[in-house]
């Protein structure tokens, strides 16, 4: 909807993190066995930065940190 997507915005922008377009990936679950191989998020993640040159947003909880090797 609408007002997410400038909500979504107003966020990213108070991040610092440069213009978009972003793409935000979250890949943690609540369910382990939910979750994809971090091998397969980190080559989608490259692939899409260096064909489509967007910026990548990780997320997730603080449990979650390690996922993204943070």
């Amino acid at each position: 909807p609408e007002e997410c997507v400038h909500s979504i915005d107003g966020l990213l922008s108070d991040l610092t993190i440069g213009d978009g377009p972003w793409v935000v990936v979250h890949p943690g679950a609540t369910a382990e066995s939910r979750r994809y191989p971090a091998e397969g998020f980190a080559a989608l993640c490259r692939s899409l930065a260096r064909e489509s040159g967007w910026r990548i947003v990780l997320t997730g909880t603080e449990p979650e940190r390690e996922l993204i090797g943070w």
